[in-house]
């Protein structure tokens, strides 16, 4: 099972800073131990609101959370949770960031058609904000396949 920037991130996080445990990061999150265990395990494909949550709990900047390699540096410099994000307007950003890419160029939208474990049909309910909770994967393949360099890029304001 694929794996997104955000739980590469929230794995290495958890290792470097051991006095969080799942207990208690599953309790402050409304998240089950056993789901935890599930992503960490790469079982369980995490939504968008249940990252945030986990931001969230951990105070860690979200947008940076969906960044790669984060946590490589030593001196790692993550800020901390934005209280002003929710998942509705992430999602809002992350739509209009990407249809403006598309209507920019063409070639990313043939490029989506064709995006392998992602039906058009979901492609068009998540662009369309028929889809009010999506799977970060999904989300970040989206991303990709528009050119972006990291789900991070598509959520930003432009």
């Amino acid at each position: 099972m694929t794996t997104t920037t955000f739980e590469e991130n929230l794995l290495i996080y958890l290792t470097q800073h051991e006095k969080f445990q799942l207990s208690s990061l599953a309790t402050q999150t409304s998240i089950s131990r056993q789901t935890f265990y599930n992503i960490l395990n790469k079982k369980h494909q995490i939504k968008l609101s249940s990252t945030i949550k986990i931001a969230q709990a951990l105070n860690i900047d979200f947008i940076k959370m969906n960044e790669p390699e984060i946590f490589n540096d030593a001196h790692e410099n993550v800020s901390p949770f934005d209280k002003s994000i929710n998942a509705p307007d992430i999602l809002l950003i992350f739509t209009q960031n990407i249809k403006r890419t598309l209507s920019a160029n063409s070639k990313f939208q043939l490029a989506l058609s064709t995006v392998p474990g992602i039906s058009t049909a979901e492609i068009s309910n998540v662009l369309n904000r028929k889809v009010d909770d999506p799977l970060l994967i999904t989300l970040e393949t989206i991303s990709f396949q528009s050119g972006f360099n990291s789900l991070a890029e598509t959520f930003k304001r432009r």
